[in-house]
């Protein structure tokens, strides 16, 4: 029932109290004790435009947590060692560019699953590459251990969707997301989660999914707690007449097969030729960005072979215009 709910997530809040005692810090409830947020653009007014999110392992980095080797070395790791997906750098630049100079600078976020003691070598690599960012999240992983909690440290779910939450409180208004991630963590169900919640999900059923998920009873608080905020609660009314989120954008990195996503907002891609090729088709970037795309993915020995193949199955797939193949592959076939 009603009261039932309400009385869960009460106990739930107190719970939370409890934890920001032990921890003997300060929190908010747009500051989770275990989302490290740095947001470097903050709107004072309304937006409604255009936010990019992205994911940074397996997304914008190449990372190797397949092997005990590779994830040995993250640590270890500095700017230069670190190597970005084929194709990223250049669509990143055109995602915060825009169309026209009129609109630019749309902002850029990245959540990352790694840790806070990663920022400065991940800040230091995107320098490199000329990638802007409005802000980072990373999580504590350090945290969850001294909490108690280790084995929340691989799960994705609960921290990925606080940290969005966390970017809508910075970010009134009703601003549309485009969201990037890849098939290796639960990047498509947590956008898709965040998107239905904005757009007024029940708080039963919310309750009931999360805690099927297993999410933590102190993140489903922290959850609630930010849903029960005045600024989110307008949006969520003004979403029932706008998109809280435009597309969903996964990088099959295990090449998961790409209709086994049900959400329609989902467009799984290969390779980021095909994301660039979608984009370009959405008007968020302009066609001539496809050529630069093309150019980064040869710089990393991807053939002019497969980068045709590549454009033909998106063009098929999702049912694109041939023109954007001839435009990003300059007639080099």
């Amino acid at each position: 029932s009603a009261h039932n709910l309400q009385l869960e997530i009460q106990q739930g809040l107190s719970h939370l109290a409890e934890q920001k005692a032990n921890f003997g810090e300060e929190y908010s409830a747009s500051a989770s004790p275990f989302v490290s947020a740095h947001i470097n653009r903050e709107f004072q007014q309304a937006y409604h435009g255009d936010v990019f999110v992205w994911d940074i392992d397996k997304t914008y980095l190449q990372t190797h947590f397949s092997s005990l080797k590779g994830l040995a070395a993250i640590p270890f790791e500095t700017a230069e060692d670190k190597k970005a997906v084929p194709g990223t750098v250049p669509l990143l630049k055109a995602l915060h560019k825009g169309m026209t100079e009129e609109h630019a600078r749309k902002p850029v976020y990245f959540v990352s699953g790694s840790p806070p003691q990663l920022r400065q070598v991940i800040q230091e690599k995107m320098q490199l590459d000329g990638v802007h960012f409005d802000g980072l999240m990373f999580k504590d992983q350090l945290g969850l251990v001294r909490a108690g909690r280790p084995r929340d440290v691989k799960k994705q779910l609960g921290y990925k969707l606080s940290a969005l939450l966390k970017l809508k409180t910075s970010s009134p208004g009703l601003p549309r997301f485009y969201c990037f991630g890849d098939d290796v963590e639960s990047d498509a169900e947590v956008f898709s989660l965040y998107s239905k919640i904005m757009k007024g999900m029940r708080k039963e059923s919310l309750l009931n999914y999360l805690r099927d998920a297993q999410v933590h009873e102190h993140d489903i608080a922290f959850i609630f707690s930010v849903l029960s905020e005045d600024g989110i609660q307008e949006s969520i009314e003004g979403y029932k007449n706008a998109d809280p989120v435009g597309r969903i954008f996964i990088h099959l990195d295990r090449r998961t097969a790409p209709d086994s996503f049900s959400n329609e907002l989902v467009c799984a891609s290969y390779n980021f030729l095909q994301t660039a090729m979608l984009l370009a088709h959405f008007r968020l970037i302009p066609e001539s960005c496809l050529g630069l795309v093309v150019e980064d993915m040869r710089k990393h020995r991807v053939s002019d072979f497969a980068l045709a193949l590549y454009a033909q199955e998106a063009i098929k797939r999702f049912d694109l215009p041939q023109s954007l193949a001839e435009i990003a592959l300059s007639g080099r076939i």
